[in-house]
């Protein structure tokens, strides 16, 4: 599994953690790293956790359900939201993607797996 991602000349994303929430259920949560080289190497700006269910993956990213595609998946998504905020490390800490509530941005401090309507 690649376990890191250039996002542009001297900003990256690596995984630091990926495990799975619950045993015996499709669903990952993946701890990622945005990492600045500037002015000092491997300085890290923020951590960054994503969680996808195997629904999601099959569905919607069309890979498979394990946790390869999980960490390949959380560094494609840092890459989209990195784009999305102008070449900057998105303001917010975590997303949730599920088959049914889609890519929902969470607090990783107060987020409870798994979502619950009261929580979007």
């Amino acid at each position: 599994m690649t376990q890191e991602k250039t996002l542009v000349e001297g900003v990256r994303v690596k995984i630091q953690l990926a495990t799975a929430v619950k045993e015996g259920v499709e669903e990952w949560r993946v701890i990622l790293d945005f990492i600045s080289d500037q002015p000092f190497p491997d300085q890290l700006i923020k951590e960054y956790y994503v969680w996808v269910s195997g629904e999601y993956l099959k569905d919607k990213a069309h890979l498979t359900a394990d946790i390869e595609s999980a960490g390949k998946f959380a560094l494609d998504l840092a890459q989209k939201r990195f784009k999305a905020s102008d070449n900057q490390v998105p303001v917010e800490n975590g997303i949730y993607c599920s088959e049914i509530d889609g890519e929902v941005i969470v607090d990783p401090k107060s987020f409870t797996y798994p979502l619950k309507k009261d929580d979007k």
